[in-house]
Protein backbone atom coordinates (compact mmCIF):
# COMPACT_ATOMS: atom_id res chain seq x y z
CA UNK A 1 0.00 0.00 0.00
CA UNK A 2 1.45 3.40 -0.93
CA UNK A 3 2.36 5.73 1.94
CA UNK A 4 0.26 8.91 2.06
CA UNK A 5 2.29 12.03 2.87
CA UNK A 6 0.72 14.72 5.01
CA UNK A 7 -0.34 17.74 3.04
CA UNK A 8 1.93 20.75 3.47
CA UNK A 9 -1.20 22.80 4.08
CA UNK A 10 -1.61 21.05 7.42
CA UNK A 11 1.68 22.54 8.62
CA UNK A 12 0.89 26.06 7.41
CA UNK A 13 -0.27 28.30 10.25
CA UNK A 14 -3.65 29.85 9.70
CA UNK A 15 -3.57 33.64 9.37
CA UNK A 16 -4.96 35.61 12.28
CA UNK A 17 -8.45 36.77 11.36
CA UNK A 18 -8.85 40.54 11.21
CA UNK A 19 -11.87 42.11 12.87
CA UNK A 20 -13.60 45.47 13.05
CA UNK A 21 -16.23 44.80 15.72
CA UNK A 22 -18.38 47.84 16.43
CA UNK A 23 -15.94 50.08 14.57
CA UNK A 24 -18.12 50.61 11.45
CA UNK A 25 -21.02 51.82 13.60
CA UNK A 26 -18.73 54.29 15.39
CA UNK A 27 -17.33 55.43 12.05
CA UNK A 28 -20.83 56.02 10.63
CA UNK A 29 -21.80 58.15 13.63
CA UNK A 30 -18.57 60.16 13.46
CA UNK A 31 -19.04 60.74 9.73
CA UNK A 32 -22.60 61.98 10.32
CA UNK A 33 -21.42 64.74 12.66
CA UNK A 34 -18.25 65.47 10.66
CA UNK A 35 -15.89 64.69 13.53
CA UNK A 36 -12.69 64.38 11.48
CA UNK A 37 -13.37 67.55 9.49
CA UNK A 38 -14.28 69.53 12.62
CA UNK A 39 -11.10 68.53 14.44
CA UNK A 40 -9.01 69.37 11.38
CA UNK A 41 -10.65 72.80 11.10
CA UNK A 42 -10.15 73.57 14.80
CA UNK A 43 -6.49 72.58 15.35
CA UNK A 44 -3.37 73.93 13.63
CA UNK A 45 -1.64 71.42 11.34
CA UNK A 46 0.28 71.23 8.07
CA UNK A 47 -1.50 69.08 5.48
CA UNK A 48 1.68 68.97 3.32
CA UNK A 49 3.82 67.47 6.09
CA UNK A 50 1.30 65.22 7.86
CA UNK A 51 0.79 61.70 6.53
CA UNK A 52 -2.55 61.52 8.35
CA UNK A 53 -4.65 64.38 9.63
CA UNK A 54 -5.11 64.96 13.38
CA UNK A 55 -8.82 64.28 12.97
CA UNK A 56 -8.14 60.77 11.60
CA UNK A 57 -5.90 59.94 14.53
CA UNK A 58 -8.39 61.32 17.06
CA UNK A 59 -11.05 59.16 15.40
CA UNK A 60 -8.75 56.14 15.83
CA UNK A 61 -8.45 56.97 19.54
CA UNK A 62 -12.25 57.17 19.84
CA UNK A 63 -12.60 53.74 18.22
CA UNK A 64 -10.04 52.34 20.65
CA UNK A 65 -11.72 54.00 23.63
CA UNK A 66 -15.15 52.60 22.75
CA UNK A 67 -13.98 49.10 21.84
CA UNK A 68 -10.59 47.85 23.02
CA UNK A 69 -9.71 50.53 25.65
CA UNK A 70 -5.98 49.94 25.17
CA UNK A 71 -3.45 52.40 26.65
CA UNK A 72 -1.81 54.76 24.19
CA UNK A 73 1.31 52.66 23.70
CA UNK A 74 -0.80 49.59 22.84
CA UNK A 75 -3.24 51.11 20.35
CA UNK A 76 -1.19 50.19 17.29
CA UNK A 77 -0.86 46.59 18.55
CA UNK A 78 -4.64 46.37 18.81
CA UNK A 79 -4.99 47.71 15.27
CA UNK A 80 -2.70 44.92 14.04
CA UNK A 81 -5.67 42.65 14.77
CA UNK A 82 -8.05 45.01 12.97
CA UNK A 83 -8.93 45.39 9.30
CA UNK A 84 -7.44 48.87 9.28
CA UNK A 85 -8.09 49.76 5.59
CA UNK A 86 -11.75 48.81 5.99
CA UNK A 87 -12.20 50.75 9.21
CA UNK A 88 -9.82 53.71 8.91
CA UNK A 89 -9.41 54.10 5.14
CA UNK A 90 -7.49 52.71 2.21
CA UNK A 91 -3.71 52.85 2.58
CA UNK A 92 -3.86 53.07 6.38
CA UNK A 93 -1.92 50.56 8.48
CA UNK A 94 -1.53 49.88 12.18
CA UNK A 95 1.91 51.53 12.02
CA UNK A 96 0.18 54.87 11.34
CA UNK A 97 -1.23 54.82 14.88
CA UNK A 98 1.79 54.44 17.13
CA UNK A 99 1.87 56.24 20.47
CA UNK A 100 4.20 58.88 18.99
CA UNK A 101 1.80 59.64 16.13
CA UNK A 102 -1.25 59.68 18.39
CA UNK A 103 0.61 61.78 20.94
CA UNK A 104 1.39 64.43 18.32
CA UNK A 105 -2.30 64.60 17.42
CA UNK A 106 -3.18 65.04 21.10
CA UNK A 107 -0.57 67.79 21.39
CA UNK A 108 -2.32 69.66 18.57
CA UNK A 109 -5.65 69.32 20.37
CA UNK A 110 -4.07 70.57 23.59
CA UNK A 111 -2.55 73.57 21.78
CA UNK A 112 -5.96 74.50 20.35
CA UNK A 113 -7.64 73.93 23.71
CA UNK A 114 -9.26 70.61 24.54
CA UNK A 115 -12.55 72.24 25.57
CA UNK A 116 -12.60 74.28 22.35
CA UNK A 117 -12.20 71.22 20.14
CA UNK A 118 -14.69 69.24 22.21
CA UNK A 119 -17.29 72.01 22.00
CA UNK A 120 -16.82 72.44 18.25
CA UNK A 121 -17.61 68.76 17.70
CA UNK A 122 -20.51 68.83 20.18
CA UNK A 123 -22.06 71.93 18.59
CA UNK A 124 -21.94 70.30 15.18
CA UNK A 125 -23.72 67.26 16.66
CA UNK A 126 -26.38 69.53 18.17
CA UNK A 127 -27.03 71.16 14.82
CA UNK A 128 -27.04 67.84 12.98
CA UNK A 129 -29.63 66.32 15.32
CA UNK A 130 -31.71 69.52 15.31
CA UNK A 131 -31.38 69.87 19.07
CA UNK A 132 -30.28 73.47 18.65
CA UNK A 133 -33.05 75.48 16.99
CA UNK A 134 -33.64 79.23 17.14
CA UNK A 135 -37.19 78.89 18.46
CA UNK A 136 -36.66 76.54 21.41
CA UNK A 137 -34.60 76.88 24.59
CA UNK A 138 -31.80 74.37 25.08
CA UNK A 139 -31.64 72.88 28.58
CA UNK A 140 -28.06 72.07 29.52
CA UNK A 141 -27.36 70.08 32.67
CA UNK A 142 -24.07 70.55 34.51
CA UNK A 143 -22.58 68.04 36.92
CA UNK A 144 -19.21 66.78 38.04
CA UNK A 145 -17.53 63.71 39.46
CA UNK A 146 -14.12 62.68 40.72
CA UNK A 147 -11.70 60.16 39.26
CA UNK A 148 -9.05 58.67 41.52
CA UNK A 149 -5.56 58.28 40.05
CA UNK A 150 -2.37 56.47 41.00
CA UNK A 151 1.30 57.26 40.56
CA UNK A 152 3.61 60.26 40.86
CA UNK A 153 2.64 63.64 39.46
CA UNK A 154 4.33 67.03 38.99
CA UNK A 155 4.51 69.53 41.82
CA UNK A 156 0.98 70.94 42.30
CA UNK A 157 2.54 74.42 42.54
CA UNK A 158 3.64 74.27 38.90
CA UNK A 159 1.64 76.33 36.43
CA UNK A 160 1.16 73.66 33.76
CA UNK A 161 -1.57 71.10 33.34
CA UNK A 162 -4.19 69.73 35.69
CA UNK A 163 -2.93 68.73 39.13
CA UNK A 164 -4.25 65.57 40.81
CA UNK A 165 -4.74 66.51 44.46
CA UNK A 166 -6.45 65.23 47.58
CA UNK A 167 -10.05 66.33 48.04
CA UNK A 168 -13.55 65.13 48.84
CA UNK A 169 -13.56 61.75 47.11
CA UNK A 170 -16.79 60.52 45.56
CA UNK A 171 -14.96 57.21 45.00
CA UNK A 172 -14.61 56.92 48.79
CA UNK A 173 -10.81 56.78 48.38
CA UNK A 174 -9.49 59.74 50.41
CA UNK A 175 -6.05 58.09 50.35
CA UNK A 176 -5.71 58.69 46.59
CA UNK A 177 -5.23 61.87 44.63
CA UNK A 178 -7.98 62.74 42.21
CA UNK A 179 -9.04 64.94 39.31
CA UNK A 180 -12.46 66.48 38.71
CA UNK A 181 -14.40 65.80 35.52
CA UNK A 182 -17.10 68.34 34.67
CA UNK A 183 -19.64 67.87 31.91
CA UNK A 184 -22.37 70.08 30.51
CA UNK A 185 -24.84 68.13 28.39
CA UNK A 186 -28.31 68.45 26.92
CA UNK A 187 -31.26 66.47 28.22
CA UNK A 188 -31.07 64.50 24.97
CA UNK A 189 -27.73 63.17 26.21
CA UNK A 190 -25.44 65.16 23.91
CA UNK A 191 -22.35 66.55 25.69
CA UNK A 192 -21.71 70.24 25.05
CA UNK A 193 -18.76 71.29 27.22
CA UNK A 194 -16.36 69.12 29.20
CA UNK A 195 -13.45 70.12 31.41
CA UNK A 196 -10.83 68.45 33.60
CA UNK A 197 -9.89 70.34 36.77
CA UNK A 198 -7.71 70.05 39.85
CA UNK A 199 -9.08 67.57 42.37
CA UNK A 200 -9.82 69.95 45.21
CA UNK A 201 -12.02 72.62 43.62
CA UNK A 202 -15.39 73.24 45.25
CA UNK A 203 -18.67 72.84 43.37
CA UNK A 204 -19.31 76.57 43.72
CA UNK A 205 -15.97 77.39 42.09
CA UNK A 206 -16.54 74.85 39.33
CA UNK A 207 -19.92 76.38 38.49
CA UNK A 208 -18.32 79.83 38.30
CA UNK A 209 -15.63 78.54 35.93
CA UNK A 210 -18.20 76.71 33.79
CA UNK A 211 -20.31 79.87 33.43
CA UNK A 212 -17.22 81.84 32.38
CA UNK A 213 -16.20 79.07 29.95
CA UNK A 214 -19.53 79.37 28.14
CA UNK A 215 -18.27 82.65 26.66
CA UNK A 216 -15.68 80.71 24.65
CA UNK A 217 -18.19 78.22 23.26
CA UNK A 218 -21.39 80.19 22.66
CA UNK A 219 -22.27 83.55 21.17
CA UNK A 220 -24.28 86.05 23.27
CA UNK A 221 -27.36 85.14 21.21
CA UNK A 222 -26.86 81.41 21.87
CA UNK A 223 -26.37 82.04 25.60
CA UNK A 224 -29.81 83.63 25.71
CA UNK A 225 -31.27 80.37 24.37
CA UNK A 226 -29.67 78.26 27.10
CA UNK A 227 -31.25 77.20 30.39
CA UNK A 228 -28.46 76.17 32.78
CA UNK A 229 -29.61 73.34 35.08
CA UNK A 230 -27.49 72.52 38.14
CA UNK A 231 -27.75 71.64 41.82
CA UNK A 232 -27.94 74.11 44.68
CA UNK A 233 -24.18 74.82 44.58
CA UNK A 234 -24.95 77.01 41.56
CA UNK A 235 -26.92 79.51 43.66
CA UNK A 236 -24.34 81.96 45.01
CA UNK A 237 -24.19 85.74 44.76
CA UNK A 238 -21.26 85.81 42.28
CA UNK A 239 -22.78 83.05 40.14
CA UNK A 240 -26.17 84.76 40.00
CA UNK A 241 -24.50 88.01 38.92
CA UNK A 242 -22.40 86.20 36.29
CA UNK A 243 -25.53 84.59 34.81
CA UNK A 244 -27.44 87.88 34.90
CA UNK A 245 -24.59 89.63 33.07
CA UNK A 246 -24.91 87.05 30.28
CA UNK A 247 -28.74 86.97 30.24
CA UNK A 248 -28.33 83.27 31.03
CA UNK A 249 -31.42 81.61 32.46
CA UNK A 250 -31.01 78.87 35.05
CA UNK A 251 -32.94 76.20 36.90
CA UNK A 252 -31.73 75.06 40.32
CA UNK A 253 -32.73 74.32 43.89
CA UNK A 254 -32.66 76.99 46.57
CA UNK A 255 -29.93 76.05 49.08
CA UNK A 256 -31.06 75.09 52.59
CA UNK A 257 -28.81 77.85 53.94
CA UNK A 258 -31.22 80.42 52.47
CA UNK A 259 -34.00 81.58 54.77
CA UNK A 260 -36.38 81.46 51.81
CA UNK A 261 -35.84 77.69 51.51
CA UNK A 262 -36.79 77.08 55.13
CA UNK A 263 -39.80 79.38 54.85
CA UNK A 264 -41.02 77.58 51.73
CA UNK A 265 -40.69 74.17 53.41
CA UNK A 266 -42.54 75.38 56.50
CA UNK A 267 -45.34 76.88 54.41
CA UNK A 268 -45.63 73.73 52.30
CA UNK A 269 -45.86 71.48 55.37
CA UNK A 270 -48.36 73.83 57.00
CA UNK A 271 -50.66 73.53 53.97
CA UNK A 272 -51.31 69.94 55.07
CA UNK A 273 -52.01 68.83 51.51
CA UNK A 274 -49.38 66.13 51.34
CA UNK A 275 -49.85 62.37 51.00
CA UNK A 276 -47.34 60.45 53.17
CA UNK A 277 -45.26 58.02 51.09
CA UNK A 278 -42.77 57.03 53.77
CA UNK A 279 -39.07 57.78 54.03
CA UNK A 280 -36.94 57.75 50.91
CA UNK A 281 -33.76 57.08 52.86
CA UNK A 282 -32.38 55.79 56.13
CA UNK A 283 -30.69 59.01 57.21
CA UNK A 284 -32.02 60.65 60.36
CA UNK A 285 -32.93 63.82 58.45
CA UNK A 286 -34.66 62.01 55.58
CA UNK A 287 -38.24 63.00 54.90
Amino acid sequence: MPCLAKSSLMNTPMPTPLVVGAGPVIRALCEEIGLVETVNQTVAWDAQRCHLSPGERIFALIVNLLTARQPLYRVHAQFQLTDVPLLLGSGRTAADFTDDALGRALDKVAAAGGATVFSAVATRALLHDHVWTPDNPVFVHGDRTTRSVYGTYPDPDSASGVHPTYGHSKDHRPDLRQILLTLLGTREGIPVVGTVQDGNLSDKTLNAEMIAALDDDFSPQQLQQLVYVADSALVTGPNLKAMADRSLRFLSRCPDTFRAAQEAKTAALAANAWVPLGKIGERADAF
